[in-house]
């Protein structure tokens, strides 16, 4: 013989597709505007989330970049270095070779 269930019931919510907000890149890429704006934000002593919400972007979109833009030396707040020119010559020949 089967035990009946007391009563048990899911309910399930579903979620509608969220609206971007007005940062939201929307999947476009970096520009060397939004590198300088990382660059000079970084050095300022900004945090990763703060960077990814002045650029409009995901904070794992700004640490792939840094690791791309990754001078090899400390910067002034003992952090390792960004370039901004470096990141986009990456960009440029990974793109074009």
């Amino acid at each position: 013989m089967r035990k009946k269930s007391k009563g048990f019931f899911r309910i399930i919510f579903l979620r509608k597709n969220r609206e971007r907000g007005p940062k939201s890149m929307g999947g476009r890429r970096l520009t060397l505007e939004d590198r300088k704006k990382i660059e000079n934000r970084w050095l300022a002593g900004d945090s990763i989330a703060d960077i990814a919400e002045c650029v409009g972007a995901h904070c794992s979109t700004i640490y792939l970049e840094m690791k791309r833009g990754d001078t090899g030396k400390m910067d002034c707040n003992g952090r390792g270095g960004y370039s901004a020119e470096l990141a986009q010559k990456a960009i440029f020949t990974r793109r074009h070779h």
